[in-house]
């Protein structure tokens, strides 16, 4: 993986491990994926950016608030977000793995 990849991989490991700084990390992890410009992407990491890129909309309904995530279905919590976090990285892993 590229340095870059791997920074925002260790981004989500730390919103996992740190639920303090979780919505702080998500949001740095969503503000670098969508900075990048297509130019930056090291060649063959395609797929690994498009996990990233799901995974970085799909964490817009993250809400660590459960009053506000009453508010609208399609929000989730703590639990959820962790686990998609750990299947962006499984996925990511397994297209790194498979494109050496």
């Amino acid at each position: 993986m590229s340095p870059k990849v791997e920074m925002l991989i260790g981004l989500l490991k730390e919103a996992i491990e740190n639920p303090k700084n979780r919505s702080e990390r998500i949001k740095r992890f969503q503000q670098l994926v969508w900075d990048t410009r297509e130019d930056e992407i090291a060649p063959g990491e395609q797929e690994i950016w498009d996990i990233l890129n799901d995974l970085a909309a799909d964490l817009d309904y993250y809400e660590p608030n459960e009053e506000w995530r009453r508010e609208d279905p399609s929000f989730f919590g703590d639990e959820e977000v962790c686990q998609r976090i750990l299947i962006a990285i499984a996925k990511a892993e397994s297209a790194d793995s498979e494109r050496r």
